[in-house]
């Protein structure tokens, strides 16, 4: 599967497990029989039936997903940030005074440990330094030559091997099921969109994420969109809920994280009428992948499991629900 997957980076990955022989009994093989995935059906089945009093029809089944971490590997750092770091690296190459920065020379020296010292406004910097000031049809062509190669640092294997299996499953049973998919992450729209609709089937159109200011530009006689060197939105925890609303215009039925980040997201689909499902994926395993409530690589996961229990969300633990992680386990 993993040459399948390498030699067709080009399809998405949910379209290859689509493409797999299967039957509506297994559509969801990737995870284990029981209580969690048993949840997840009838919730489905629940707002689907026109003859149920749950029933909720296409047009509002809107499903509100987050990335890093729900949908593929943030370990041991998010692909953005790596991408950032390697672009960093091609800067220094170039212009070997900004080594003198702190950001820069921790950047170039794959230290995540001392970049994450210079806090926020250093991954900021980072982030600004390796986005802008090219046109945003070019940016695409960077992040689509990196990720077509680049390789998670611990696994060795391509990021977009580093996808969830149960999740690429969910996501096509979703489709199968008329849910309108929307990705909301905190990770910059640019880096995003570029390879969303490949990997994972959700097209530019239905990412919401943080965004720098962009101005438009005619350069060269080509009109252009470019990136400037100031943040316009940063799309996490309440943000995400105000970015939902204003994007969509619905109220999710359905929303899927793995962070602390997540729960305005979780809690704002929560809270609407009707029959709604408010999901977490809990990384417990630490042979398949990793094991972790609270990382110094990633956001944490504390304040969300407690607000689980007492609000009635599905916690899905990655050990004990997912039958296979990666495809190529």
């Amino acid at each position: 599967m993993t040459i399948v997957i390498r030699r067709t980076l080009m399809l998405p990955v949910v379209m290859l497990l689509m493409m797999m022989p299967t039957s509506h009994a297994d559509e969801l093989n990737g995870w284990q029989q029981g209580a969690t995935l048993n949840r997840i059906k009838s919730f489905v089945a629940a707002v689907t039936d026109r003859q149920s009093p749950d029933f909720v029809p296409p047009e509002q089944r809107v499903a509100v997903i987050d990335n890093n971490g729900t949908l593929w590997a943030e370990q041991p750092a998010s692909p953005q940030l790596l991408f950032a770091l390697h672009q960093a690296q091609l800067m220094v190459k170039d212009n070997p005074e900004l080594i003198s920065q702190p950001v820069f020379k921790a950047a170039n020296d794959n230290n995540l440990a001392l970049l994450r010292e210079q806090g926020i406004e250093g991954l900021l910097q980072l982030f600004i330094a390796t986005h802008v000031g090219l046109p945003i049809v070019e940016f695409d062509a960077r992040v689509n030559r990196w990720i077509v190669e680049a390789k998670n640092p611990l696994s060795k294997r391509l990021h977009t091997d580093m996808t969830y299996v149960p999740m690429m499953q969910l996501l096509a049973y979703l489709r199968q099921h008329d849910f309108d998919i929307w990705l909301v992450t905190s990770g910059s729209a640019g880096f995003v969109r570029a390879w969303s609709e490949r990997v994972y089937g959700i097209p530019p159109d239905r990412v919401i994420a943080s965004e720098l200011k962009t101005e438009y530009r005619v350069l060269n006689g080509r009109p252009s969109l470019i990136h400037m060197p100031e943040v316009g939105f940063i799309n996490t925890a309440g943000n995400k809920a105000v970015a939902i609303n204003e994007r969509i215009g619905r109220r999710p039925i359905l929303a899927i994280g793995n962070a602390d980040d997540d729960i305005a997201m979780l809690q704002w689909t929560a809270a609407g009428d009707g029959r709604r499902l408010a999901m977490l994926i809990h990384h417990t395993d630490g042979e398949r992948e990793w094991a972790y409530n609270k990382s110094k690589y990633a956001s944490s996961l504390e304040r969300g499991l407690q607000l689980a229990e007492q609000s009635g969300w599905l916690v899905v633990d990655m050990k004990a629900d997912w039958r296979q992680v990666f495809s190529w386990q």
